[in-house]
């Protein structure tokens, strides 16, 4: 385990799909993503005490190298935070199962399992879940990703990273809320600090 509370997930195993949409922007939330702030809120889930973690930042780029980039499991070891080992299992045009073991925060155990992607049309929304009774420190693990084109713009895209997380044992309420405010700010500067680097390296 390393830092404290750097990369903890959301106690829920929940996903709510409508949460913290594309189309609910204000202008003075237009203006903060518009200025590279990286938005993170915790969404109540009805009927539970429960929060469902959503987080969105704008990156310079197409929606679809977005979420290649978001999705390259493959390569996660290179820029994702905590991740020590991402096998890819199976991958289709539809859908990815990869391995994955996490070096996870105190008090937080680390975390392995199998996950199962399924992508949605057009290369820019997918929803992730943990494949049954492969966890070790965590019972569910589920979320999502989507892209879309930033104020119509086809070269800016806004980014939703959703993440909902079950574990094994119990924690404390305090902090996995103060860690997933620190997770969601994380993955979401992990990708676009990779496509960043994906950009300023010359093709062959």
């Amino acid at each position: 385990m390393t830092r404290i509370f750097g990369f903890v997930l959301l106690i829920s195993p929940w996903i709510l799909p409508s949460a913290l949409a594309a189309d609910d922007l204000d202008a003075s939330l237009i203006k903060r993503l518009s200025k590279g702030e990286v938005l993170r809120k915790l969404e109540p889930i009805p009927g539970s005490d429960q929060r469902l973690g959503v987080a969105r930042g704008v990156v310079e780029t197409s929606p679809e190298e977005a979420f290649r980039v978001a999705t390259d499991y493959e390569h996660y070891t290179e820029f994702m935070p905590h991740t020590i080992v991402s096998e890819v299992k199976e991958r289709t045009s539809e859908k990815v199962r990869f391995y994955s073991k996490l070096d996870m925060t105190w008090p937080i155990d680390d975390l392995e399992y199998e996950c199962e992607v399924k992508f949605g049309p057009g290369n820019r929304s997918a929803t992730y879940a943990m494949v049954p009774g492969t966890g070790k420190g965590v019972k569910t693990f589920s979320g999502e990703w989507s892209m879309t084109e930033f104020q119509g713009d086809k070269n800016r895209t806004l980014m939703i990273y959703k993440v909902s997380f079950l574990p094994e044992r119990w924690y404390p309420g305090w902090a996995v809320r103060i860690g997933i405010n620190n997770s969601l700010g994380q993955v979401i500067r992990a990708v676009k600090d990779r496509l960043k680097e994906v950009q300023r390296t010359p093709h062959p």
